[in-house]
């Protein structure tokens, strides 16, 4: 064990020669002054003797910033300012003359540490310094006594615990003070840890992070007031009823119960296109094609952009599946349809104005002013491995709970207040726990809750007007009427009109119960529809088209898409407290 330490103190040695040879300079002395208030503002004295061993322009001093913030610098020289990647440099000399020879560099500052955590854990001398310093001194004032037996020091390269001879330090009341007997080699530093009881520090919070609290808490509350003045639903109660409203078609449908109209939405309307003498349907072997195409006479635009789409992709038989799962325009198209379909239709028909575009545009405004507060916040304020990765992190976070929402269905009053109650709840409860948390980690937490709550306040904020409210009651009763409807009924329907299961069927297939609505059909005649070409057209064949269509227009390689495939006391350790870092020549 001898052997190995004489071989580790000799590598130091050799270090400390290269690095006093590469660098023209080392530290004869080093000594710091602490005064720590109760709000853990600690006033920081150096006084640094250097010998230069060449000309050089002056020295660099590195403070580490994260968790903390550095003001009043005071420096006996002419210096200037930098700050990289959470430290602050500190370039003291002048750019148009050398020194040699011995100099002696004071500096102070004040240095506000942001921590939750019982105790003063400071770094007197950092683990960045490539020189050797000969000696070092330093006195701590707390703000109140310590326990000697709480106080420990810790000598060595980043990462080392406590020490083995080479330095002592004493405790009194609230000073502490000690020095080194030995060399500090390059990239050695020194720790001081003491742990004290709960009360004795004040916390304190930065003006910058205050200004990001309001920020934050304001975009939240009127974001929350907002939805709840404009966009809050009334209630909706469902009207039992027997047929769909005959003034809208399934897509439109659609809109009035999501908001929005999708892929599922277009499928439905290909049967009411079919009914209409627009094309037939063949169906045979679980494969489809559209055929016999007619002329769209009707006004409804969302309805002749899907007719003209299809038109579009006839050879002289027709279209199947297969040719349309290949045709690049197809895809295309589709894709376009999907996207514009909402805005084809009248959402101001269903929609109260008040909650519509300007309303929403300003709550995602609040909701883009929220990251960014969140991402300063983060990125002065909690301390990780990378900065960079640090001020992406909250903004990756929210991509993905919007991105969740946004594909989120329409939720009730009482739900939507509840996502916005719960992370609230939990973000402020995690303030009880901050000591558990690392850095700010739990200030983090209530960040994402407010932008999360904000959120939800945006994509609920579209609320129905009176004849949405009524139509939905309408299609709420026509999902129950499908849920529980009885044979008796179902067969005087039929008795009455013959056509009405595919009457019903398209506006069943959008409310998620088309087979509900095929299973209370097993064992009524239904006679086979007019815009059906195949021979027995049974209930399968409507689900085996409206699976092959939702094949069709997914992504492939052939049709220019994306290919997918089938499957107690001490000085902790030495560099891990506030303060420290190191420096360099220039």
């Amino acid at each position: 064990m001898k052997i190995i330490r004489l071989l580790i103190w000799c590598l130091l040695c050799t270090m400390a020669a290269f690095a006093a040879q590469a660098e023209n300079f080392y530290i004869e002395n080093y000594e710091v002054a602490l005064q720590v208030s109760k709000e853990r503002k600690v006033h920081v004295k150096e006084a640094i003797t250097v010998r230069f061993t060449a000309p050089v322009h002056g020295i660099n001093r590195d403070i580490p910033t994260a968790n903390g913030e550095i003001t009043n610098i005071d420096v006996s020289e002419p210096f200037s300012r930098f700050y990289n990647n959470g430290t602050l440099r500190l370039r003291i000399g002048d750019a148009n003359q050398l020194v040699s020879g011995q100099k002696v560099y004071q500096i102070e500052y004040n240095h506000q540490l942001y921590s939750n955590k019982n105790e003063f854990y400071y770094n007197l001398i950092g683990t960045g310094w490539d020189v050797p310093i000969n000696k070092v001194r330093f006195y701590v004032k707390m703000p109140d006594k310590v326990e000697d037996s709480k106080v420990g020091l810790s000598i060595g390269s980043y990462g080392t615990r406590g020490f083995e001879g080479g330095a002592e330090f004493s405790v009194k009341g609230a000073e502490i003070w000690g020095q080194t007997f030995r060399t500090l080699a390059p990239y050695e530093g020194m720790t001081l840890r003491a742990e004290v009881s709960d009360g004795y520090f004040i916390d304190a919070t930065s003006g910058r992070a205050n200004l990001v609290w309001l920020g934050l808490l304001l975009c939240t509350l009127f974001s929350f007031l907002t939805w709840y003045q404009y966009g809050k639903d009334e209630h909706v109660t469902p009207v039992v009823t027997f047929n769909p409203p005959e003034d809208i078609n399934s897509a439109e449908a659609e809109l009035v119960m999501n908001e929005k109209i999708t892929e599922r939405g277009l499928i439905s309307l290909i049967i009411k296109l079919a009914d209409e003498g627009c094309f037939k349907i063949r169906s045979e072997k679980k494969k489809f094609m559209l055929c016999d195409f007619k002329e769209y006479n009707g006004n409804n635009k969302i309805e002749r952009s899907l007719f003209n789409l299809l038109k579009k992709q006839v050879t002289d038989w027709g279209i199947t599946d297969d040719e349309l799962k290949v045709s690049n325009s197809f895809y295309s198209g589709w894709r376009n349809l999907c996207r514009d379909a909402t805005g084809y239709a009248d959402r101001k028909r269903f929609y109260e104005k008040s909650s519509m575009n300007p309303l929403r545009n300003f709550m995602m405004f609040l909701y883009i002013i929220g990251t960014i507060l969140l991402t300063v916040f983060t990125l002065f304020n909690y301390h990780f491995s990378s900065t960079f990765f640090s001020a992406l992190m909250p903004i990756g976070v929210m991509i993905i709970f919007m991105l969740v929402l946004v594909f989120t269905p329409k939720l009730s009053s009482k739900i939507c207040f509840m996502l916005f109650l719960i992370p609230m709840l939990l973000a402020f409860g995690a303030q009880f726990y901050e000591e558990m948390m690392p850095g700010n980690l739990s200030q983090a937490v209530m960040g994402a809750a407010c932008i999360i709550s904000t959120i939800v306040c945006y994509v609920q904020m579209l609320k129905p007007n009176i004849e949405g409210r009524l139509l939905k009651g309408r299609l709420l009763g026509l999902k129950h009427f499908i849920k529980v409807a009885e044979k008796k009924k179902l067969e005087m329907m039929v008795e009455q009109n013959p056509q009405y299961f595919y009457k019903i069927l398209p506006y069943a297939y959008i409310l998620g119960v088309s087979k509900v609505w095929m299973k209370q059909f097993e064992g009524i005649a239904v006679p086979q529809p007019e815009w059906a070409v195949s021979n027995g057209f049974s209930f399968n064949s409507f689900d085996n088209f409206a699976r092959g269509f939702q094949t069709a227009v997914q992504p492939s390689v052939d049709n220019g898409g994306i290919s997918r495939s089938s499957s107690s006391g001490g000085g902790g350790f030495s560099g891990g407290g506030f303060g420290g870092g190191g420096g360099s020549s220039w």
